[in-house]
Protein backbone atom coordinates (compact mmCIF):
# COMPACT_ATOMS: atom_id res chain seq x y z
CA UNK A 1 0.00 0.00 0.00
CA UNK A 2 2.70 2.79 -1.39
CA UNK A 3 1.33 6.02 -1.59
CA UNK A 4 -0.95 6.80 -4.88
CA UNK A 5 2.06 9.52 -5.49
CA UNK A 6 4.56 6.87 -5.75
CA UNK A 7 2.60 3.98 -7.75
CA UNK A 8 1.53 6.47 -10.20
CA UNK A 9 4.82 8.12 -10.68
CA UNK A 10 6.25 4.28 -11.37
CA UNK A 11 3.60 4.30 -13.76
CA UNK A 12 4.46 7.01 -15.09
CA UNK A 13 7.92 5.78 -15.98
CA UNK A 14 6.36 2.71 -17.18
CA UNK A 15 4.31 4.93 -19.50
CA UNK A 16 7.53 6.29 -21.28
CA UNK A 17 9.33 3.58 -21.62
CA UNK A 18 9.40 0.45 -23.96
CA UNK A 19 8.54 -2.20 -21.33
CA UNK A 20 5.19 -4.00 -22.93
CA UNK A 21 4.08 -6.78 -20.22
CA UNK A 22 3.61 -5.44 -16.48
CA UNK A 23 3.12 -7.91 -13.78
CA UNK A 24 1.97 -7.10 -10.42
CA UNK A 25 2.70 -8.82 -7.76
CA UNK A 26 -0.15 -8.03 -5.28
CA UNK A 27 -1.67 -10.97 -4.33
CA UNK A 28 -5.02 -9.11 -4.51
CA UNK A 29 -5.15 -5.67 -6.97
CA UNK A 30 -8.73 -4.99 -5.73
CA UNK A 31 -8.30 -5.81 -2.26
CA UNK A 32 -8.70 -1.87 -2.08
CA UNK A 33 -11.69 -0.91 -4.56
CA UNK A 34 -11.31 3.02 -4.99
CA UNK A 35 -8.03 2.42 -4.97
CA UNK A 36 -7.97 -0.05 -7.32
CA UNK A 37 -9.98 2.27 -9.85
CA UNK A 38 -7.44 5.06 -9.65
CA UNK A 39 -4.61 2.90 -10.53
CA UNK A 40 -6.72 1.00 -13.05
CA UNK A 41 -7.81 3.71 -14.83
CA UNK A 42 -4.58 5.35 -14.88
CA UNK A 43 -2.94 2.32 -16.72
CA UNK A 44 -5.76 2.60 -19.29
CA UNK A 45 -5.70 6.37 -19.68
CA UNK A 46 -1.52 6.92 -20.28
CA UNK A 47 0.09 3.38 -20.15
CA UNK A 48 -0.82 3.34 -23.81
CA UNK A 49 1.68 0.55 -24.69
CA UNK A 50 1.53 -1.82 -21.73
CA UNK A 51 -0.38 -4.95 -20.90
CA UNK A 52 -0.55 -5.31 -17.15
CA UNK A 53 -1.15 -8.48 -15.53
CA UNK A 54 -3.11 -8.82 -11.75
CA UNK A 55 -4.76 -11.26 -9.51
CA UNK A 56 -8.43 -10.51 -8.63
CA UNK A 57 -10.40 -11.89 -6.03
CA UNK A 58 -13.33 -11.76 -8.54
CA UNK A 59 -16.51 -12.36 -6.46
CA UNK A 60 -15.19 -9.46 -4.57
CA UNK A 61 -15.15 -6.85 -7.34
CA UNK A 62 -17.15 -4.06 -6.47
CA UNK A 63 -19.48 -3.07 -9.10
CA UNK A 64 -17.04 0.24 -10.52
CA UNK A 65 -14.31 -1.49 -10.68
CA UNK A 66 -16.30 -4.30 -12.68
CA UNK A 67 -18.02 -1.59 -14.91
CA UNK A 68 -14.59 -0.18 -15.62
CA UNK A 69 -13.33 -3.67 -16.99
CA UNK A 70 -16.51 -4.57 -18.58
CA UNK A 71 -17.19 -1.10 -20.17
CA UNK A 72 -14.51 1.29 -20.13
CA UNK A 73 -10.80 -0.76 -20.00
CA UNK A 74 -9.26 -1.83 -23.42
CA UNK A 75 -9.57 -5.46 -23.37
CA UNK A 76 -6.29 -6.14 -24.96
CA UNK A 77 -4.54 -3.72 -22.30
CA UNK A 78 -5.65 -6.23 -18.80
CA UNK A 79 -4.79 -9.85 -18.22
CA UNK A 80 -6.87 -10.93 -15.15
CA UNK A 81 -5.94 -13.47 -12.78
CA UNK A 82 -8.44 -15.64 -10.77
CA UNK A 83 -8.04 -18.20 -8.47
CA UNK A 84 -10.97 -20.82 -8.47
CA UNK A 85 -9.28 -23.99 -6.42
CA UNK A 86 -12.92 -25.62 -6.45
CA UNK A 87 -16.58 -25.08 -6.46
CA UNK A 88 -16.99 -27.88 -4.31
CA UNK A 89 -18.25 -25.86 -0.93
CA UNK A 90 -16.85 -28.61 1.15
CA UNK A 91 -13.50 -28.92 -0.29
CA UNK A 92 -13.46 -24.49 0.39
CA UNK A 93 -14.56 -24.80 3.76
CA UNK A 94 -11.70 -27.29 4.69
CA UNK A 95 -9.17 -25.09 3.33
CA UNK A 96 -10.72 -21.96 4.91
CA UNK A 97 -12.24 -20.43 1.84
CA UNK A 98 -14.73 -18.43 1.84
CA UNK A 99 -16.19 -18.24 -1.98
CA UNK A 100 -19.44 -17.09 -3.27
CA UNK A 101 -19.67 -19.43 -6.17
CA UNK A 102 -22.70 -17.90 -7.83
CA UNK A 103 -21.15 -14.54 -7.95
CA UNK A 104 -18.17 -15.97 -9.09
CA UNK A 105 -19.32 -17.46 -12.12
CA UNK A 106 -21.31 -14.07 -12.81
CA UNK A 107 -18.33 -11.88 -12.69
CA UNK A 108 -15.93 -14.53 -15.15
CA UNK A 109 -19.28 -14.17 -17.12
CA UNK A 110 -19.11 -10.74 -17.72
CA UNK A 111 -15.16 -10.26 -17.83
CA UNK A 112 -15.29 -13.16 -20.78
CA UNK A 113 -18.45 -11.26 -22.55
CA UNK A 114 -16.36 -8.05 -22.09
CA UNK A 115 -12.71 -9.76 -24.19
CA UNK A 116 -10.84 -9.46 -20.77
CA UNK A 117 -8.28 -12.00 -20.84
CA UNK A 118 -8.52 -14.44 -17.99
CA UNK A 119 -6.55 -16.83 -16.45
CA UNK A 120 -8.26 -19.04 -14.39
CA UNK A 121 -6.88 -21.94 -12.14
CA UNK A 122 -8.19 -24.90 -10.30
CA UNK A 123 -6.23 -27.46 -7.76
CA UNK A 124 -6.42 -31.05 -7.52
CA UNK A 125 -5.41 -32.96 -4.04
CA UNK A 126 -8.05 -30.84 -1.76
CA UNK A 127 -9.88 -32.49 0.79
CA UNK A 128 -13.09 -34.39 0.35
CA UNK A 129 -12.54 -33.82 -3.49
CA UNK A 130 -12.41 -37.11 -5.33
CA UNK A 131 -12.20 -36.91 -9.20
CA UNK A 132 -16.29 -37.21 -9.86
CA UNK A 133 -16.58 -33.77 -7.95
CA UNK A 134 -13.05 -32.43 -9.67
CA UNK A 135 -14.25 -33.08 -12.86
CA UNK A 136 -17.76 -31.24 -12.56
CA UNK A 137 -15.35 -28.28 -11.11
CA UNK A 138 -13.23 -28.74 -14.08
CA UNK A 139 -16.30 -28.78 -16.38
CA UNK A 140 -17.79 -25.90 -15.14
CA UNK A 141 -14.76 -23.68 -15.49
CA UNK A 142 -13.84 -24.52 -18.46
CA UNK A 143 -17.58 -23.88 -20.02
CA UNK A 144 -16.71 -20.30 -19.59
CA UNK A 145 -13.64 -20.66 -22.06
CA UNK A 146 -11.55 -18.46 -20.81
CA UNK A 147 -8.10 -18.03 -22.25
CA UNK A 148 -6.17 -20.01 -19.91
CA UNK A 149 -7.28 -22.98 -17.44
CA UNK A 150 -4.07 -23.57 -15.28
CA UNK A 151 -4.86 -27.38 -13.44
CA UNK A 152 -2.71 -27.23 -10.53
CA UNK A 153 -1.51 -30.55 -8.14
CA UNK A 154 -1.61 -29.55 -4.67
CA UNK A 155 1.36 -28.84 -2.91
CA UNK A 156 2.13 -29.71 0.88
CA UNK A 157 4.55 -26.93 1.26
CA UNK A 158 6.18 -26.84 4.76
CA UNK A 159 4.25 -24.28 7.37
CA UNK A 160 0.93 -24.74 5.85
CA UNK A 161 -1.96 -26.10 7.89
CA UNK A 162 -2.67 -28.56 4.75
CA UNK A 163 0.62 -30.57 5.53
CA UNK A 164 0.50 -30.67 9.15
CA UNK A 165 -2.93 -32.48 8.87
CA UNK A 166 -1.84 -34.56 6.67
CA UNK A 167 -3.05 -37.50 8.25
CA UNK A 168 -6.41 -36.45 8.63
CA UNK A 169 -6.82 -36.07 5.01
CA UNK A 170 -4.30 -39.38 3.81
CA UNK A 171 -2.11 -36.78 2.05
CA UNK A 172 1.09 -38.81 0.57
CA UNK A 173 3.43 -36.29 -1.14
CA UNK A 174 6.63 -35.89 -2.35
CA UNK A 175 9.18 -36.09 0.05
CA UNK A 176 11.40 -33.60 -2.03
CA UNK A 177 10.69 -29.95 -3.50
CA UNK A 178 7.45 -29.23 -5.03
CA UNK A 179 6.43 -31.30 -2.62
CA UNK A 180 3.27 -32.18 -5.20
CA UNK A 181 0.36 -34.49 -3.27
CA UNK A 182 0.69 -38.27 -5.14
CA UNK A 183 -2.66 -39.91 -2.85
CA UNK A 184 -5.28 -38.78 -0.96
CA UNK A 185 -8.48 -40.35 0.97
CA UNK A 186 -10.46 -39.51 -2.07
CA UNK A 187 -7.78 -39.63 -5.07
CA UNK A 188 -5.48 -43.02 -5.82
CA UNK A 189 -2.02 -42.76 -7.41
CA UNK A 190 -3.51 -43.55 -11.06
CA UNK A 191 -6.25 -40.76 -10.49
CA UNK A 192 -3.61 -38.19 -9.54
CA UNK A 193 -0.90 -39.37 -12.20
CA UNK A 194 -3.92 -38.93 -14.52
CA UNK A 195 -4.67 -35.61 -13.46
CA UNK A 196 -1.07 -34.31 -13.28
CA UNK A 197 -1.15 -35.99 -17.48
CA UNK A 198 -4.21 -33.70 -17.87
CA UNK A 199 -2.73 -30.44 -16.57
CA UNK A 200 -0.30 -31.22 -19.37
CA UNK A 201 -2.29 -31.51 -22.21
CA UNK A 202 -4.57 -28.17 -20.87
CA UNK A 203 -1.28 -26.49 -21.22
CA UNK A 204 -0.23 -27.75 -24.87
CA UNK A 205 -3.66 -27.91 -26.31
CA UNK A 206 -5.54 -25.11 -24.47
CA UNK A 207 -3.33 -22.48 -22.92
CA UNK A 208 -1.00 -22.17 -25.64
CA UNK A 209 -3.49 -21.45 -28.47
CA UNK A 210 -2.73 -24.73 -30.36
CA UNK A 211 -5.94 -26.79 -30.67
CA UNK A 212 -8.67 -23.77 -29.21
CA UNK A 213 -10.61 -23.72 -32.19
CA UNK A 214 -10.50 -27.58 -32.88
CA UNK A 215 -11.99 -28.24 -28.97
CA UNK A 216 -13.90 -25.20 -29.02
CA UNK A 217 -15.89 -27.08 -31.63
CA UNK A 218 -15.88 -30.89 -30.58
CA UNK A 219 -17.22 -29.87 -26.88
CA UNK A 220 -20.16 -26.66 -28.64
CA UNK A 221 -20.63 -29.46 -30.98
CA UNK A 222 -22.11 -31.66 -29.11
CA UNK A 223 -19.14 -34.12 -30.22
CA UNK A 224 -18.54 -34.53 -26.14
CA UNK A 225 -19.91 -33.52 -22.82
CA UNK A 226 -16.56 -33.44 -20.90
CA UNK A 227 -13.89 -31.27 -21.22
CA UNK A 228 -12.00 -32.78 -18.45
CA UNK A 229 -12.36 -36.40 -20.03
CA UNK A 230 -11.50 -34.83 -23.23
CA UNK A 231 -8.01 -33.46 -21.70
CA UNK A 232 -7.76 -36.59 -20.11
CA UNK A 233 -7.83 -39.02 -22.90
CA UNK A 234 -5.17 -35.91 -24.99
CA UNK A 235 -2.69 -36.36 -21.63
CA UNK A 236 -2.33 -39.92 -22.09
CA UNK A 237 -1.56 -39.57 -25.54
CA UNK A 238 0.31 -36.40 -24.96
CA UNK A 239 2.69 -38.38 -22.07
CA UNK A 240 3.84 -40.72 -24.84
CA UNK A 241 5.80 -38.41 -27.06
CA UNK A 242 9.42 -38.11 -26.61
CA UNK A 243 10.98 -34.81 -26.17
CA UNK A 244 11.58 -32.57 -28.45
CA UNK A 245 9.23 -33.32 -30.53
CA UNK A 246 7.99 -31.37 -33.98
CA UNK A 247 4.39 -30.00 -34.18
CA UNK A 248 2.78 -32.49 -36.10
CA UNK A 249 3.61 -35.17 -33.75
CA UNK A 250 1.45 -33.13 -31.25
CA UNK A 251 -1.12 -32.92 -33.81
CA UNK A 252 -1.02 -36.21 -34.63
CA UNK A 253 -1.22 -37.27 -30.54
CA UNK A 254 -4.78 -35.33 -30.68
CA UNK A 255 -5.70 -37.78 -33.65
CA UNK A 256 -4.71 -40.96 -31.41
CA UNK A 257 -6.32 -39.38 -28.46
CA UNK A 258 -9.76 -39.34 -30.21
CA UNK A 259 -9.30 -42.46 -32.18
CA UNK A 260 -8.41 -44.44 -29.18
CA UNK A 261 -11.60 -42.70 -26.72
CA UNK A 262 -14.43 -43.17 -28.83
CA UNK A 263 -16.30 -42.76 -25.75
CA UNK A 264 -15.44 -39.68 -24.79
CA UNK A 265 -15.13 -38.02 -28.61
CA UNK A 266 -17.86 -39.26 -30.61
CA UNK A 267 -16.48 -37.98 -34.35
CA UNK A 268 -15.67 -38.78 -37.45
CA UNK A 269 -11.99 -39.21 -38.19
CA UNK A 270 -12.40 -37.45 -41.38
CA UNK A 271 -14.28 -34.49 -39.18
CA UNK A 272 -11.83 -34.14 -36.88
CA UNK A 273 -8.50 -34.23 -39.46
CA UNK A 274 -10.46 -30.70 -41.09
CA UNK A 275 -11.37 -29.36 -37.48
CA UNK A 276 -7.77 -29.83 -36.82
CA UNK A 277 -6.35 -27.95 -39.77
CA UNK A 278 -7.96 -25.07 -39.08
CA UNK A 279 -5.69 -25.07 -36.33
CA UNK A 280 -2.55 -26.46 -37.47
CA UNK A 281 -1.92 -24.41 -40.64
CA UNK A 282 -2.48 -20.44 -38.52
CA UNK A 283 0.47 -21.84 -36.19
CA UNK A 284 2.73 -19.21 -38.32
CA UNK A 285 3.98 -17.85 -41.44
CA UNK A 286 5.36 -21.01 -43.53
CA UNK A 287 4.02 -23.87 -44.50
CA UNK A 288 3.83 -26.77 -42.51
CA UNK A 289 4.68 -30.69 -43.23
CA UNK A 290 1.28 -32.48 -43.21
CA UNK A 291 0.44 -34.27 -39.94
CA UNK A 292 -2.12 -36.63 -41.30
CA UNK A 293 -2.30 -38.80 -44.70
CA UNK A 294 -5.55 -37.18 -45.64
CA UNK A 295 -4.57 -35.42 -47.93
CA UNK A 296 -6.40 -33.51 -51.50
CA UNK A 297 -6.29 -35.38 -54.55
CA UNK A 298 -4.74 -33.70 -57.55
CA UNK A 299 -8.01 -33.11 -59.23
CA UNK A 300 -9.70 -31.28 -56.28
CA UNK A 301 -6.62 -28.70 -55.81
CA UNK A 302 -7.04 -28.03 -59.12
CA UNK A 303 -10.60 -27.12 -58.98
CA UNK A 304 -9.71 -25.50 -55.49
CA UNK A 305 -7.52 -23.43 -56.84
CA UNK A 306 -9.22 -22.22 -60.43
CA UNK A 307 -12.45 -21.22 -57.49
CA UNK A 308 -10.10 -19.81 -55.37
CA UNK A 309 -8.94 -17.45 -58.58
CA UNK A 310 -12.61 -16.63 -59.45
CA UNK A 311 -13.14 -15.51 -55.99
CA UNK A 312 -9.91 -13.29 -56.27
CA UNK A 313 -7.05 -14.62 -55.21
CA UNK A 314 -3.95 -14.17 -56.57
CA UNK A 315 -3.19 -16.91 -58.81
CA UNK A 316 0.88 -16.39 -58.09
CA UNK A 317 0.20 -16.84 -54.47
CA UNK A 318 -1.95 -20.05 -54.71
CA UNK A 319 0.89 -21.44 -57.48
CA UNK A 320 3.83 -20.91 -54.57
CA UNK A 321 2.48 -19.94 -51.53
CA UNK A 322 -0.70 -21.94 -50.57
CA UNK A 323 -1.51 -24.77 -48.83
CA UNK A 324 -4.50 -26.53 -49.41
CA UNK A 325 -6.78 -29.18 -46.95
CA UNK A 326 -9.73 -30.12 -45.90
CA UNK A 327 -11.25 -27.60 -43.46
CA UNK A 328 -14.17 -26.88 -40.87
CA UNK A 329 -15.92 -23.85 -40.54
CA UNK A 330 -19.57 -22.77 -39.02
CA UNK A 331 -20.14 -26.42 -38.06
CA UNK A 332 -19.77 -27.11 -41.66
CA UNK A 333 -17.32 -29.31 -44.17
CA UNK A 334 -15.29 -27.95 -47.00
CA UNK A 335 -12.03 -26.69 -47.76
CA UNK A 336 -8.83 -24.70 -45.97
CA UNK A 337 -6.95 -22.60 -48.10
CA UNK A 338 -3.95 -20.69 -46.57
CA UNK A 339 -1.55 -18.23 -48.33
CA UNK A 340 1.23 -17.42 -46.37
CA UNK A 341 3.06 -13.70 -46.70
CA UNK A 342 7.02 -13.09 -45.97
CA UNK A 343 5.78 -9.79 -44.46
CA UNK A 344 3.13 -11.08 -41.90
CA UNK A 345 3.40 -12.98 -38.62
CA UNK A 346 0.02 -14.93 -39.71
CA UNK A 347 -0.68 -16.53 -43.02
CA UNK A 348 -4.25 -15.67 -44.61
CA UNK A 349 -6.79 -17.84 -44.54
CA UNK A 350 -10.05 -19.03 -46.33
CA UNK A 351 -12.76 -21.53 -45.95
CA UNK A 352 -15.17 -22.32 -48.66
CA UNK A 353 -17.66 -25.13 -49.12
CA UNK A 354 -17.92 -28.49 -50.36
CA UNK A 355 -19.33 -27.27 -53.87
CA UNK A 356 -16.32 -24.60 -53.96
CA UNK A 357 -19.14 -21.84 -54.96
CA UNK A 358 -19.28 -20.37 -51.00
CA UNK A 359 -15.78 -18.34 -50.02
CA UNK A 360 -14.65 -16.81 -46.78
CA UNK A 361 -11.95 -14.81 -45.34
CA UNK A 362 -11.69 -16.59 -41.67
CA UNK A 363 -8.48 -15.09 -40.54
CA UNK A 364 -9.38 -13.11 -37.35
CA UNK A 365 -11.70 -16.03 -36.31
CA UNK A 366 -9.12 -18.85 -35.77
CA UNK A 367 -5.35 -16.94 -35.67
CA UNK A 368 -6.95 -14.94 -32.31
CA UNK A 369 -6.33 -17.79 -30.18
CA UNK A 370 -2.78 -19.13 -32.03
CA UNK A 371 -1.97 -15.76 -30.50
CA UNK A 372 -1.97 -16.28 -27.34
CA UNK A 373 1.48 -18.46 -27.02
CA UNK A 374 3.67 -15.50 -28.65
CA UNK A 375 1.94 -12.86 -26.66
Amino acid sequence: MFSLDYVLGILEEIAASDVKVVKLLDRTFNSDPKRALTIARYMNEHCLKQRFQMEVVAETLSPELLNFFTHEADPKRFRLEIGVQSFCEKTLNSVGRQQNNKRLKEVIWQLQRAHITLHVDLIAGLPYEDKVSFEQSFNSLFAFRCDELQLGILKLLKGTELRKEKERYGFVSQELPPYAIQKTNWLNEQELLALTKSAAAVEKYWNSGRCCYTIRELLDGGYGNSAYALFEALGEEYAKLSHPYAIQQLFQSFVQAIVTHPQVICVDKRLLIAMLNMDYYAQGNQRLPHFHEDKLSEQCRRKLNQSGVAYGISRFDLDHYSAMSYGWFAHRFGYQLVVYQIEARKPQLYWCDEAMQEWKEIKNEITMDCDRECA
